[in-house]
């Protein structure tokens, strides 16, 4: 009876330990403040923008929210993340999420294509954090953060704390693509000047609790 329970005494431990070691100890990488306070927007939020020329005005609702930790086990990591989509009249619908390379976040446009897959847009890349004046995007360049402004005045408003973002690898001519794009904190984009030519400013925003 005793060696039948040393024998079960020894298997129950070579189990733990092997449950024990197989337990994957993950890298928890978190948003930065910073980079919230930039580009978060919740569902129901809206922007609306004036076209500097033709006078057009055109609203960029927010929905399909999204914040969740995704697992990345080639990296060993656990990392925070957030997507929404944004919809307007003028443009067409496309959704931003959030991407960390590095310590870097950058926030990413795509959309989901004709064969119903989801693609990345290669045109651009909104934001990303942290970052000094005159740094490219780390992962692959598309992007510099170009300029800092204390607070600036669009459409006859002020906002504090703005930095500007500006398109270097301008392989692709794709007309939706933004050439610069300001964001000011706890407000988001308040600019934006497209690879068309085309100038749309901020007029009137609502950012949901």
């Amino acid at each position: 009876m005793r060696t039948k329970f040393l024998i079960f005494l020894c298997l129950f431990a070579v189990v733990f330990l092997n449950c024990k070691k197989k337990k994957k100890k993950w890298k928890e990488v978190s948003m930065e403040k910073d980079f919230i306070e930039y580009v978060d927007a919740k569902n129901a939020s809206w922007f609306v923008f004036k076209d500097t020329v033709s006078g057009n005005m055109d609203t960029l609702t927010v929905s399909e929210y999204k914040f969740e930790v995704k697992e990345f086990s080639e990296e060993n990591t656990r990392s925070e993340n957030i997507s929404y989509n944004m919809s307007s009249k003028y443009f067409k619908s496309f959704n931003l999420s959030s991407d960390v390379n590095s310590g870097y976040y950058s926030l990413l446009p795509w959309e989901i294509n004709s064969t119903g897959q989801k693609v990345y847009l290669d045109y651009a890349f909104y934001f990303f954090s942290p970052a000094s004046i005159g740094d490219s995007e780390p992962s692959y360049g598309g992007s510099r953060y170009n300029v800092h402004y204390d607070s600036i005045q669009i459409q006859g408003k002020y906002f504090m704390d703005v930095r500007e973002f500006v398109l270097v690898n301008q392989g692709t001519q794709d007309l939706r693509g933004i050439r610069k794009i300001l964001w000011a904190r706890h407000v988001g984009i308040i600019f934006k000047e497209y690879m068309s030519g085309e100038v749309w400013e901020l007029v009137n925003y609502y950012k949901a609790p």
